[in-house]
């Protein structure tokens, strides 16, 4: 009612509001997001960057945005990832690649670089987060430190996990493993019965928050 009687000055403000406070939440979650991310837009200049892959890789916004992402991947590494962009404007909606990306200090680690392209605001650009792979010791260190529950998954189970640790639904884990949406319900029903949840109403996502700590695959080392 109170909308078929507002001016049309009013709707405007009104609509004006709900967009800056969409921004604001969208700005939060993105923050929140313990995963390294970034946006790019057609010439793969950088829009933004979340507060996790500044803090874990040490560049700050100032060095970043407006930049193209070439400082952020070892050079060897520039034709592929550059072809690989090119062809998801084409054509594809998103890829999954290991790169080396380049931390300030120009030290490079081996990792995954999972890309997907959106539109926003009639333009495309193009979101990127990436996952760390661990040196073989680190790999090694994290598996002796693992407790019997976590030992009990399969690979893939595992990187369910640590989507749902961040807060990812089904639905968006399904798209990032390039999976269906039943496939990861079966997953999360198989971690619940390893972790010993089968019956129990705590949601996993809080059970592995609290009372697990996942292995370094991702950029948690200096969270």
């Amino acid at each position: 009612m109170f909308q078929e009687m507002a001016s049309p000055k009013s709707r405007k403000v009104a609509k004006q509001k709900t967009d800056d406070d969409g921004y604001k939440l969208m700005k939060v979650l993105f923050d929140s997001i313990s995963t390294p991310m970034l946006f790019l837009d057609e010439t793969c200049q950088v829009l933004a960057v979340n507060s996790s892959f500044t803090r874990n890789l040490g560049w700050s916004q100032g060095d970043l945005l407006g930049q193209n992402i070439r400082q952020l991947i070892h050079e060897q590494f520039h034709r592929d990832f550059f072809q690989l962009q090119r062809s998801l404007s084409r054509d594809e909606q998103s890829w999954q690649q290991d790169l080396e990306v380049m931390d300030a200090d120009h030290q490079t680690c081996e990792a995954r670089f999972r890309m997907q392209r959106v539109q926003l605001n009639g333009q495309h650009v193009f979101s990127i987060s990436i996952q760390a792979k661990p040196a073989p010791a680190m790999a090694r260190e994290s598996f002796r430190d693992m407790d019997e529950d976590l030992l009990k998954l399969t690979p893939t189970e595992m990187e369910v996990c640590q989507y749902i640790q961040d807060g990812l639904t089904s639905k968006e884990i399904a798209n990032k493993l390039f999976s269906s949406f039943e496939t990861i319900q079966t997953h999360r029903k198989n971690i619940r019965k390893k972790m010993g949840l089968k019956g129990c109403k705590t949601p996993l996502c809080t059970y592995l928050r609290v009372e697990k700590s996942l292995p370094g695959n991702f950029f948690y080392s200096n969270a």
